[in-house]
């Protein structure tokens, strides 16, 4: 009885082959598909740092409304950390006593503002990324097919 033996590939055998994409379409990458990534990656990334921000701006706004003593090393580290995110909107309006507390619109307004300013740059991103739509290409080849040649 003849034994078998175990083929190895030659460099021609390899050559030949079918690359993966040809194997099967759907394994191949678009431009799409890794602009989509990115795209999906850079809304999680505006997300994350949004609701961050807006945690932040929001501790400030309860701790000024509450009149929490900026001696305090925490309540100190907050504003010394919201600071810069309130800045651009120092003046738009006097702040208000209340209570025992301060009310801050500058920081209302930044909350809101930075808020409408993640949504823009999150619906700019996904309409960057987001591509072709796949049933209107469909639709735009079957008419085309349907035409008469003339």
């Amino acid at each position: 009885m003849p034994r078998r033996t175990r083929k190895t590939e030659t460099e021609e055998d390899a050559r030949n082959r079918p690359a993966p994409e040809e194997r099967d379409p759907e394994a191949r990458a678009t431009v799409w598909t890794a602009m989509a990534g990115w795209g999906s990656t850079m809304t999680g990334l505006v997300v994350a740092s949004i609701f961050v921000v807006e945690a932040l701006l929001a501790t400030r706004l309860g701790f000024r409304l509450a009149g929490a003593s900026p001696n305090n090393d925490f309540v100190d580290f907050i504003y010394d950390l919201t600071n810069a995110l309130v800045a651009p909107f120092r003046g738009i309006r006097e702040t208000e006593q209340i209570e025992g507390g301060v009310f801050e619109p500058e920081t209302a307004v930044a909350m809101g503002l930075y808020l409408l300013a993640a949504i823009a740059l999150v619906l700019a991103v996904r309409a960057i990324t987001l591509g072709p739509i796949a049933g209107r290409e469909r639709a735009a080849r079957r008419r085309a097919d349907e035409r008469p040649l003339r």
